[in-house]
């Protein structure tokens, strides 16, 4: 996996393994916490086999052992919660085969959302890499880049001439994001994280009063504006909107100048991670 490695960015949003505290304990190299990474993603066959044998309800000395060295090499990667879980089963704690089920289940959560953050390395992570860079200074990176990016928009509607219309109009201001198929939502929010959502109200597989309803299951997303675009503004309409949460309500079509004020209203920065 030499020319792999890991988007950083991705990895702070995972609320399960916190660099930032691994950084502040030992200061790895970037190419430390890659290798670790790389080496824990390696040991997923037989942890799972482990767990399964706990789960049927056979334990032996050996398997207490490799328990204990995962919960070390997870310790490494900063997943504290996810390395204690390992250590109750090594110690042999009553009830192990509950335990063993549910640990199995976080450490396949948090395996697959690693995967999903593997990438190649672009050549300034080659150099980062030949002259040791810390994890900090990655850290540092990411956050500056963070910090300092457009606000983020989607925009979900099944008319895509509306879709390049929302682009034109806010692009230059906004990073925008288009989706013409609202079932695609949850992919997207794997690796994105809007300030606000544009959602049309009429759409063929999910209505926008739904597909409102699963952006807010997302706990990162509780408080992030969501406005609605509709040809039919009738005033219940409207009301139905506002009670469920929405930020505001535009009819189709719109001024692109008052599309902008309203989302210059509403729309804040958030932390990604």
């Amino acid at each position: 996996m030499e020319n792999q490695t890991f988007d950083i960015t991705m990895l702070l949003k995972m609320k399960d393994l916190d660099i930032r505290a691994l950084d502040n304990r030992e200061k790895p190299s970037l190419k430390t916490f890659r290798e670790r990474l790389f080496t824990l993603i390696s040991e997923v066959p037989s942890v799972l086999e482990c767990l399964e044998t706990i789960v049927s309800g056979n334990t032996s000395l050996k398997e207490n052992t490799d328990l204990a060295k995962i919960s070390g090499l997870l310790q490494s990667v900063g997943a504290y919660e996810l390395s204690t879980y390992f250590n109750t089963l090594a110690d042999g704690t009553k009830n192990n085969e509950a335990i063993a089920e549910r640990t199995a289940f976080k450490f396949k959560d948090l395996i697959e959302r690693v995967q999903e953050a593997q990438r190649k390395m672009k050549p300034e992570e080659v150099e980062d890499e030949h002259n040791r860079r810390s994890l900090n200074h990655v850290i540092c990176v990411a956050e500056h880049e963070e910090n300092t990016r457009k606000l983020r928009i989607l925009c979900v509607d099944d008319n895509a001439f509306m879709l390049q219309t929302l682009s034109a109009a806010l692009g230059d201001e906004y990073e925008v994001f288009s989706l013409s198929k609202a079932k695609n939502i949850e992919a997207f929010l794997k690796n994105n994280t809007p300030e606000l959502f544009l959602l049309d109200y009429n759409m063929p597989d999910i209505n926008g009063f739904e597909l409102y309803k699963i952006i807010k299951n997302h706990e990162q997303h509780f408080d992030t504006p969501v406005i609605f675009l509709t040809a039919s503004g009738t005033a219940e309409r409207v009301q139905d909107a506002l009670e469920l949460g929405a930020s505001d309500f535009i009819v189709k079509p719109m001024k692109a100048e008052l599309l902008k004020e309203k989302i210059a209203k509403h729309i804040k920065r958030k932390i990604a991670f």
